[in-house]
């Protein structure tokens, strides 16, 4: 049974630093996210949306890699959001980046890991926000995926972390569900070469998914470690497989 308590999400997309570094143009050496691409400069939407690129945290390409990395797998409404702070830094140059918290009520589990954590029914989660500059903000979104907006229905593969904290795999495995069919809604970030798994589902119900989700076999050196977090996971599969496997 899913409790109705709120938890904290950090987003297992792009760090706000690296977003923050991305809108104003900067180059970095890493983003911090996982595969260690820095994000690209952003650029301007017809709508006055940024738009930048952010690596994935986690694998989530394949039905493969949400069943080793994931928790649960479930569809949320979108149902209100909040301005996180701006850190000192930017508070007192008058410019940066805010943060966005969005408040997701699950609404169906399709899929849950064996002996993943229980996950609350309301969860608080990290998601792109705004580039401000004096008074005025501008909203920001990754290139190709969903920003997450209030009064709209996702699919997301979540994971705790070592934190506690509930996040997304990766940003493209936030999939449009507006009416119950994968791939219609909100996408602000603009259109993306689907992943192997999403372009499998596309078009499709949520049952679709979670049929898929039951017959995937995750790898087996991922099982090895299924009782870490999912970034300590990452970590020890990719050095097993450095060292022969």
């Amino acid at each position: 049974m899913l409790t109705t308590e709120r938890t904290a999400v950090r987003a297992g997309l792009a760090t706000l630093a690296a977003v923050a570094a991305a809108v104003a143009g900067l180059a970095l050496t890493g983003s911090g996210t996982g595969s260690g691409e820095p994000p690209a400069r952003a650029r301007p939407a017809a709508d006055g949306l940024l738009v930048g690129q952010a690596s994935d945290r986690l694998p989530a390409d394949t039905a493969r890699d949400w069943a080793g990395y994931a928790d649960h797998v479930v569809a949320v409404r979108a149902e209100a959001e909040r301005a996180l702070p701006a850190g000192p830094e930017e508070t007192a140059r008058g410019e940066g980046y805010l943060g966005r918290a969005v408040r997701l009520r699950v609404t169906r589990t399709l899929w849950t890991r064996p002996g993943a954590p229980a996950l609350p029914g309301t969860v608080e989660a990290d998601m792109p926000g705004w580039v401000f500059h004096g008074t005025s903000r501008r909203p920001y979104a990754h290139a190709g995926a969903s920003r997450v907006e209030v009064g709209h229905d996702y699919l997301m593969p979540l994971a705790r972390d070592g934190g506690g904290a509930w996040t997304p795999l990766a940003p493209g495995a936030i999939l449009p569900f507006d009416g119950g069919v994968i791939g219609r809604g909100e996408r602000r970030g603009g259109p993306a070469e689907p992943g192997e798994l999403a372009g499998r589902v596309t078009g499709r119900g949520a049952e679709d998914l979670a049929r898929l989700l039951r017959a995937a076999r995750p790898d087996p050196l991922v099982l090895r470690y299924a009782g870490l977090d999912p970034d300590r996971r990452l970590a020890r599969v990719r050095e097993a497989m450095a060292e022969g496997g």
